[in-house]
């Protein structure tokens, strides 16, 4: 069985209610309409880091599908990253 890890609470309700059906299975196609929205409204800010060090060009010719999968993996390794410090107790602030 795959092991997944969920923004919020809610999020693990839905993400396990899609997993039972699916022979426990979470595909990227699940991704909420929220997700989606938020990953592709971060391209501009990804640009602007890649402008800054001086990387755009080098992503010019790349397909926005690409582009949001790579947020989607910078996104998903924050959020493995925040989830992992708080089941050691790290408190965020």
């Amino acid at each position: 069985m795959p092991d997944y890890s969920f923004c919020s609470v809610q999020c693990q309700k839905i993400g396990g209610a899609i997993a039972n059906a699916h022979e426990g299975q979470i595909m990227a196609i699940h991704l909420t309409d929220m997700e989606r929205k938020a990953i592709k409204e971060a391209r501009p800010c990804l640009a602007k880091a890649l402008e800054k060090a001086k990387l755009l060009n080098a992503f010019m010719e790349v397909p926005p599908e690409v582009i949001d999968d790579i947020i989607y993996a910078c996104w998903s390794g924050c959020r493995a990253s925040m989830q992992v410090q708080s089941m050691k107790g790290e408190i965020p602030f």
